[in-house]
């Protein structure tokens, strides 16, 4: 969740967070700072994108917080698969014909009948 929290956060601001790179770089270089000069710096950087880091933690509330998850509007060939292994059957068995649309079919159906995620506090 991290990853995609920082990820949003690049999205929504990007000029701060690039500003925060170079300075954690700096931060980072040995050079004449000290290391309290350094500990500054580091701190300064991360003051500069919090702000966007609130706006993701919006927006990811919005689109799943606990009980939900961010799945793609059409199924991965990983998800069908999924779906076949869990019902325990052998693709290999299947007629050549069978290319999985059925699953395609339902998959979309679920996510079409999908509630939309609820405020949270």
């Amino acid at each position: 969740m991290d990853e995609l929290r920082t990820k949003v956060a690049r999205v929504i601001d990007p000029v701060h967070w690039i500003n925060r790179d170079f300075m954690l770089q700096a931060a980072n270089t040995a050079d004449q700072r000290s290391e309290a000069e350094r500990g500054a710096l580091r701190a300064q950087a991360t003051e500069l994108v919090l702000p966007s880091l609130t706006k993701a933690d919006s927006i990811l509330n919005l689109i799943g917080g606990d009980g939900w998850k961010l799945v793609p509007v059409e199924p991965t060939a990983e998800m069908v698969d999924a779906v076949w292994q869990a019902a325990g059957i052998d693709i290999s068995d299947c007629d050549e014909t069978d290319d999985g649309s059925l699953l395609n079919d339902i998959y979309r159906a679920m996510i079409a009948a999908s509630p939309p995620p609820q405020d949270t506090p």
